[in-house]
């Protein structure tokens, strides 16, 4: 990997995912959005150093360039693209409520063993965003997960292999125990 900062790095990779995600928008409010942050994060970029740091990220193999007069065609390749959702599920954070409505919510799997690096780094994402793990391929979690977990398992590409579910009634003794867990 190149020597340029990481930040800068990641942000030149978001900026030219945004701008994937914007071709592929039909949406006139989607792409708005789109606009919106890829305008600020723009605005956070040392120009000076931006041509030497796509440079550095062409060496790379995560970009290819190519210089027409006054314009460059800036795009991500296939493992740009990748390092770029990496980036982004790496931001992945679940918004918690001000007040518990006293829903668990369980994920379950069951990732065939073909898939065990991906069913070993689900695992430990859903740790690092604060589920419980509390049976080999259970997980639960006091808030609404879902669109984070969806997410996750997407870009593990075992999302059809996940099952979340909204528990309403739980053991006491084994809600006692997560409710001391998850500081309730």
């Amino acid at each position: 990997m190149s020597i340029i900062k990481r930040d800068t790095r990641d942000k030149i990779l978001l900026l030219l995912l945004a701008g994937v995600a914007l071709g592929l928008s039909t949406s006139p409010r989607a792409q708005r959005r789109v606009f919106r942050n890829l305008s600020y994060d723009w605005g956070e970029i040392n120009r000076k150093n931006l041509y030497r740091n796509i440079e550095s990220l062409s060496n790379d193999g995560v970009v290819k360039y190519k210089k027409d007069n006054e314009w460059w065609n800036i795009e991500l390749t296939v493992k740009g693209e990748r390092e770029a959702k990496k980036i982004k599920l790496n931001e992945i954070k679940i918004n918690k409520p001000e007040k518990w409505d006293k829903d668990w919510h369980l994920v379950i799997f069951d990732i065939p063993e073909k898939k065990r690096v991906a069913r070993d780094a689900l695992r430990k994402k859903m740790k690092q965003i604060g589920l419980i793990e509390i049976q080999k391929s259970t997980f639960i979690y006091p808030y609404s997960c879902k669109k984070e977990i969806d997410k996750i398992a997407k870009f593990f590409e075992v999302d059809k292999f996940v099952l979340q579910l909204k528990v309403i009634n739980i053991d006491k003794s084994i809600e006692s125990n997560l409710i001391k867990r998850f500081k309730l």
